[in-house]
């Protein structure tokens, strides 16, 4: 009989799981549903997050218990942890506990709470999500014994408000982080001195990875003339001849990050580098490259 029972509520279970995940336009109309479902000695406890368009049900042999689980606002709404991380590192946002066996975790971006993350322990579940036009796509981590949640090589466009909500059995726990990603210039007007033996390649780094509406241009000297630049979404990686042939064959673009890369350096490659770059926002970095002659080395041996 109980067995019976058992292979009911798993069908149930299927059905409540294809319902709700087709109904879509709930998200309008409310944050959360509780269901209970009280059948003979057996209680089930229902979980729904309308938002998130997804239904965790489980069976306890508790009986006549009744199981409340929502997924309200932050216990305390002013309640935010501020991190601060420097551009090409990883963070790991903490949930400062261990999942125990029953716990669901939900990791969110931004005030609309794009879910990025999540946890099933029960059922051994950890899922990232590539969402917001890949801005995390490969560099988020899950912490299997903790739920924690760690960003690798972050960039400026992961600065922003995240938040966890923790299920376990009738509360939920809620935390909220304010990360900021620093820049290679924490000054827009900053600009970096960079230095190389005349006839090696130097790189000049974007720190970033290219996103599929990156728009990337290079210039050079004080009158910014073009010399390179980049559309990812067309796949466009160009190096331009000017300057009477100064660059020529010299040039490489870094199909992944963008940056670029002169080779076989001269010193009349000496001056001042720029690269803007086009995505959401304009961000713009500033070089001083110096380029040591050999007749230099010698004058300070």
């Amino acid at each position: 009989m109980m067995l019976w029972r058992l292979n009911q509520l798993q069908f149930l279970h299927q059905q409540i799981r294809v319902l709700f995940k087709i109904t879509t336009e709930m998200q309008l109309l409310i944050n959360f549903v509780v269901w209970i479902l009280l059948v003979s000695d057996l209680n089930f406890k229902l979980f729904t997050s309308v938002n998130h368009h997804e239904v965790i049900l489980k069976s306890s042999t508790v009986t006549n218990s009744v199981c409340v689980c929502s997924s309200g606002v932050f216990a305390d709404s002013d309640a935010v942890k501020s991190v601060t991380v420097m551009q090409g590192d990883s963070v790991s946002l903490q949930t400062n506990t261990e999942l125990q066996i029953d716990d669901v975790i939900m990791w969110t971006f931004g005030l609309s709470e794009t879910r990025i993350a999540e946890i099933n322990k029960e059922y051994r579940i950890f899922s990232t999500y590539d969402v917001l036009d890949g801005r995390f796509r490969d560099r988020l981590k899950l912490d299997h014994q903790t739920g924690s949640l760690i960003i690798t090589n972050t960039r400026t466009t992961d600065s922003g408000l995240y938040g966890v909500k923790i299920i376990r059995n009738r509360t939920v726990i809620s935390h909220r982080f304010n990360l900021t990603v620093s820049g290679v210039f924490a000054d827009s007007d900053a600009v970096k001195s960079v230095s190389v033996m005349e006839e090696d390649s130097v790189t000049l780094q974007t720190n970033t990875e290219l996103q599929t509406d990156d728009e990337i241009m290079w210039t050079f000297g004080h009158s910014q003339t073009l010399i390179a630049d980049i559309n990812a979404k067309h796949r466009v990686f160009s190096t331009i001849d000017v300057l009477d042939g100064r660059f020529r064959d010299r040039l490489k673009l870094d199909h992944q990050t963008g940056s670029l890369t002169i080779t076989n350096t001269t010193t009349t490659h000496s001056g001042l580098y720029g690269v803007t770059i086009r995505s959401r926002t304009d961000i713009t970095y500033r070089f001083n490259l110096t380029v040591s002659g050999e007749s230099q080395l010698q004058f300070h041996s």
